[in-house]
């Protein structure tokens, strides 16, 4: 355990003084909040935007659940569903890229952590939230 890296100040911004009982991390100065805040690929900014997500999408908060690759240690997929909307979210957990089904009709990407994504595919460590029915 750390303190929270709050700028690249002295103790990262956690305290003032010379003798703390919990010792910042040596990458204070490149990983903190300030630093986070002002790049909008930052990982701060994409945990925002999926809360901001899950705040105005109905299916994330309310719908059912459906897990599409239960025993898949690879890919995780899972559909959350209401009536009015459906919502597909993949995740892949490995450094290659994995072939996957691809049955649905994408109405709109809402946010992944690659720009170019294609049907069929997930790229290395690729996650999207996609929009399948309104």
């Amino acid at each position: 355990r750390t303190p929270m890296q709050w700028n690249d100040r002295k103790n990262a911004g956690f305290s003032e003084s010379n003798n703390t009982w919990l010792k910042t991390n040596p990458n204070y100065e490149q990983i903190n909040v300030v630093n986070q805040h002002n790049n909008p690929n930052s990982i701060l900014n994409y945990y925002k935007s999926l809360i901001a997500i899950r705040k105005k999408t109905p299916a994330l908060q309310y719908g059912s659940y459906e897990d599409l690759s239960p025993n898949d240690n690879s890919v995780w997929g899972f559909l959350r569903k209401l009536p009015e909307q459906e919502i597909l979210v993949l995740c892949n957990f490995t450094d290659k890229n994995q072939e996957i089904e691809w049955k649905y009709d994408t109405k709109e990407i809402i946010l992944g952590n690659y720009n170019n994504t294609e049907n069929g595919i997930l790229k290395p460590f690729e996650a999207k939230i996609v929009l399948i029915k309104t």
